[in-house]
This record gives C-alpha cells, sequence and structure tokens, in this order.
C-alpha cells in the first residue's frame, strides 16, 4: 500500500514539472506575440565612383534615429511585424520565428539618412531594401537590420550613386504591459 503512494505521489510530482516546464516556455510565437515600443539606430557605410578617377570611394552615412511602436502577431504559419514610427511611417514585414530568434523577410522601406561625403552634410530620404534578424530574451527585442540596395542623391555631389557596402544598424524594443 505504501508503495503504491510513493509511484502515485512520484507520478504527480512528474506531471506537475512537465507543466510547469511547459508553461514557463520561453519560446515561440507565443513568447513574441505583443506589442513594444523600439528605437533604431545606426550607420551605413556607401561606396560611390569618383566621377575623375572612376575610383571606388566610401563614405558613411547614419540613420536619423527611429522610435515607435512595434507590433508582432501571428500570420498562417508565421508572423507578421508592423513597425510604426512615431513620425507616422508604417512598415509590415513577414517573420518568421523560431524557438527565441526572429528573421524578417526583405521588405523595400524608405529611410531618412544624415549623408557625410567630403566634408558636406545632407539629411535625405532613399529607399532601401531591409531585412533582419534577432532574438528576443524576457521583456527585450533586439534585430540586426540589414539595409541593402543603391540610390542616387542629387543633393550631395550632383547626382552619384551610392551603394551600401556595411551596415550597423540595430532595432532594440521593450515588450510593453
Amino acid at each position: 500500500m505504501m508503495k503504491n503512494y510513493r509511484n502515485l505521489f512520484h507520478c504527480a510530482a512528474l506531471l506537475l514539472s512537465l507543466a510547469f516546464a511547459v508553461s514557463c516556455a520561453k519560446e515561440g510565437m507565443d513568447f513574441f506575440r505583443g506589442t513594444y515600443g523600439y528605437s533604431t539606430g545606426g550607420s551605413l557605410t556607401l561606396e560611390y565612383q569618383d566621377e575623375e578617377t572612376e575610383e571606388a570611394l566610401e563614405c558613411h552615412a547614419s540613420l536619423v534615429p527611429e522610435t515607435g511602436i512595434i507590433h508582432i502577431e501571428p500570420k498562417d504559419s508565421t508572423a507578421v511585424l508592423t513597425m510604426r514610427s512615431l513620425v507616422g511611417q508604417t512598415q509590415v514585414f513577414d517573420a518568421e520565428i523560431k524557438g527565441t530568434e526572429i528573421e524578417l523577410k526583405p521588405q523595400k522601406r524608405t529611410v531618412s539618412l544624415n549623408l557625410q561625403v567630403d566634408g558636406l552634410e545632407d539629411v535625405q530620404s532613399v529607399v532601401l531594401e531591409v531585412s533582419g534578424r534577432g532574438y528576443k530574451t524576457n521583456g527585450l527585442l533586439v534585430i540586426e537590420m540589414k539595409y541593402e540596395g543603391s540610390f542616387t542623391s542629387d543633393l550631395v555631389l550632383g547626382g552619384r550613386t551610392f551603394t551600401v557596402k556595411e551596415c550597423l544598424v540595430n532595432t532594440v524594443a521593450n515588450l510593453q504591459d
């Protein structure tokens, strides 16, 4: 009789520990779902061609910092992530979530850059392809953004084409209660 109670106790303890482990799982769509306050910032290294020597030159551009709201919801077997900046621009990304990681599929996006070339500076809105990869830990979401593409600037160096060579841009978001 005592042996039966002991076995019953062990089974109950095992079931409770399994239930606790499942309920505390911090991954997947339910872990990411929600509304976040975000900020995005960073810089790009751009390449352009010198008109006289046709040599490839580099310059830098910093993203005009952006803040706003991110919302993540399920969409079929994947997810959708919306970013709405406080200045009104909205972007929708298809996203894939695996465990505690998220991947944003490429989308065209208008971004504001502070372009710096040969001592000249100018803020310009350009369209680039944006994607990203990141992770979530507790209430913090960190996404390393990837900007790709080329654009022509009529404002700096009279119509030069700039191509993104390197990207150091992050989006950091905190889950809102």
